[in-house]
This record gives C-alpha cells, sequence and structure tokens, in this order.
C-alpha cells in the first residue's frame, strides 16, 4: 500500500524530521494495524459525509505518525526520547480534541497525559517549542482543515469560534501573518 498524508497532517504527528518516504510491513504488528485501517477508510469513504472523512484522515495520520517513528526513528532514540516523543503525540491530540470543546488549559492537558505541568513544559522545551505555541498550531489546522471541508453555508465566524479564535477578525489576522491569505481567500482555494 502508498499512503499520501497532506504534511500539515505528517509534521503534526511525527518527530522523525523530513522523512517523506519509508517502508512499513502491512503484512504483521502494527505495519498490519496501519494497512487494515487504510484498506477500510479507502473502502467506506462513499459513504461518510464530509467532517467524519476529515476526522478519519487525521485519526489514520496520528496512528501511520506513531507507526512510521516506531519503525524509523526509534532505533536512533533513547528510551527517554521515545517517552516524550509519545507524550508529546498524546498531549498535541488531546489539544486536538479539546479545542472545540473550550479552553485547553496546560494543567487539563498535563492530566490527560499524566504528568506535571512542569514536565509538559520540558516535553515542549526539548522539541524547541511550547505548549502555547502547540495551541496555537492545532488551532490553526483545524481551522484550515474545516475551511476546506464544512460547506459554505458554515460561515467563517463559526469557524473562528469552533477553533476559539477571539473573533473572527482574530482568525483573519492569524491567517494572513501565517499563511498570507484570510480565512475567506484560503477558503476559495481549498476548497474542492
Amino acid at each position: 500500500l502508498s499512503f499520501r498524508v497532506p504534511r500539515d497532517q505528517w509534521y503534526s504527528t511525527v518527530d522523525i524530521g523530513a522523512a517523506t518516504s519509508h517502508a512499513i510491513d502491512t503484512e504483521t504488528g502494527v505495519g498490519r494495524l496501519v494497512g487494515a485501517m487504510m484498506t477500510a477508510i479507502w473502502q467506506e469513504r462513499s459513504t461518510l459525509d464530509r467532517t467524519t472523512s476529515r476526522t478519519l484522515e487525521q485519526s489514520f495520520a496520528d496512528v501511520l505518525g506513531a507507526v512510521a517513528a516506531a519503525t524509523a526513528g526509534s532505533a536512533a532514540m533513547t528510551e527517554d526520547e521515545r517517552r516524550d516523543v509519545a507524550l508529546r503525540r498524546i498531549v498535541q491530540h488531546y489539544i486536538r480534541t479539546a479545542i472545540p470543546l473550550g479552553r485547553v488549559t496546560a494543567e487539563a492537558a498535563a492530566r490527560e497525559a499524566a504528568i506535571s505541568v512542569r514536565t509538559l513544559h520540558r516535553l515542549f522545551e526539548a522539541a524547541t517549542t511550547t505548549f502555547a505555541e502547540c495551541v496555537r498550531q492545532e488551532r490553526l489546522r483545524g481551522a484550515m482543515s474545516d475551511l476546506e471541508s464544512c460547506p459554505e453555508s458554515v460561515s467563517v465566524g463559526e469557524i473562528a469560534a469552533r477553533w476559539g479564535f477571539a473573533d473572527t477578525s482574530h482568525m483573519t489576522r492569524t491567517f494572513q501573518r501565517v499563511l498570507g491569505a484570510t480565512p475567506t481567500q484560503y477558503r476559495a482555494e481549498h476548497t474542492t
């Protein structure tokens, strides 16, 4: 099987640098899980609505990233580094799922990963980023995904509110700073 994962989804789940290809045996072990999941998503895709499809695609990217890291980069990593990568993934997944439900705090994320708040901050410092930056990145990714997949009847303001932006102008400023386009322009360029 061959998998193509959008770069933003890949880099949000994988800590193995600039990896762009890696062979995974889909006949045994964790590779078999990846193969079965991808096959099932592919076979059922025509029966899924866009939101469900995007959610499953992101979940698949998380699983694929975990398997790729376990089979590619882990040989050169120490046990502590592997643990830190896994914990960051747990926290990133928590952030991604918690943002639409309300405010995301370091305390809640640490509780989800069963670590202290200080350890949570150390995890992100070791990856040369911060917890707050990870929340901002996941908020932006979520808004980008919704702009690509939600019908036009869902307004930019509704998407901004769902992903925790203070208001539409906050989301617009963020999009212009990071992507060089307004949310409306981004939606027009990326809607299929």
